[in-house]
């Protein structure tokens, strides 16, 4: 499976809420890197599969997503880019996210 389509299967597996198909396509030492204030109670560092469940679990546990759409996958050498655009709500504020995402 190339990166590109590796991607892409981590997609549709997120939005399904598959965390256990997910976790069999991450290598052992995957990091996540996810941006954002304290508020966001997933953003952070994470570093290696266990702590990428966790991030996983966290996001879907955190959030009522309504739409998670990515729209372009650029692929360059061992690198892929993901444009796109959710909706979603904050489960403990009520607060509805609405943006557009980059995620590589």
């Amino acid at each position: 499976m190339t990166n590109l389509e590796l991607t892409q299967e981590i997609f549709v597996r997120f939005g399904n809420h598959d965390v256990d198909g997910i976790m069999e396509l991450l290598a052992e030492n995957a990091i996540i890197d996810f941006y954002g204030p304290s508020t966001i109670p997933y953003a952070g560092h994470y570093d290696g599969k266990g702590e990428c469940r966790s991030f996983f679990e966290t996001v879907l546990s955190s959030v009522d997503i309504h739409v998670f759409e990515a729209d372009d996958f650029v692929c360059q050498d061992n690198k892929v880019v993901v444009f796109g655009h959710l909706r979603l709500t904050a489960k403990s504020t009520g607060r509805e996210i609405v943006s557009d995402f980059v995620h590589f």
